[in-house]
């Protein structure tokens, strides 16, 4: 791969937000309700592309020529310490807060796909098929909701009503308590 052009890099960052927020790239006005920049997982794509753009611009994410495998040192679970409750938010928050505790550069980054699949294998949090888009549902069982998480509907930036898992303080405690053993698949 060649060269990447920042300035371009940066506009393409702006555009995929603006897609996400259910706006026309270029004019950042609001589309129709009808178009698919408004169904959920296309959102949820956008904001994924976006965060990895934005990890490249960072210079957090480099292409991988080789096969060993990333020379980043293992996260440091000692900094876990420093994790402060701040407000009841998504997984995807309480992840990033997590990252930023170190220098992703230097130190592998916790991903959101790994705690998930620990809280779905300890019976906090269960995958179901939507009967109405045909898709995979990540929702919370009862376990889920007596830790601290629960479900909140949503309006996205283009008007239409979505579910959103939270973690409340509890909930993040035990991500922060249990993450070296979740990583670790035990």
């Amino acid at each position: 791969m060649s060269e990447i052009d920042m300035s371009k890099l940066g506009v393409a960052i702006e555009y995929i937000r603006r897609m996400a927020a259910g706006n026309n790239p270029v004019n950042n006005q609001p589309v129709s309700e009808d178009t698919v920049l408004n169904d959920i997982n296309v959102v949820r794509c956008l904001y994924y592309v976006a965060e990895v753009l934005q990890m490249v611009q960072e210079g957090e994410l480099k292409q991988n020529t080789s096969r060993k495998g990333s020379k980043k040192t293992e996260f440091p679970y000692e900094e876990l310490k420093e994790f402060k409750f701040e407000c009841n938010k998504s997984i995807t928050h309480v992840i990033k807060q997590i990252n930023d505790l170190v220098d992703t550069k230097i130190y592998k980054r916790i991903t959101i796909k790994t705690v998930k699949e620990s809280l779905i294998t300890r019976g906090f949090l269960i995958e179901k098929l939507d009967e109405g888009t045909g898709k995979k549902r990540t929702c919370v069982t009862d376990d889920g909701r007596k830790l601290g998480i629960y479900v909140e509907q949503r309006i996205s930036f283009n008007g239409s009503e979505y579910s959103a898992l939270m973690y409340d303080a509890n909930a993040q405690r035990y991500i922060v308590d249990n993450l070296k053993e979740m990583i670790n698949g035990k």
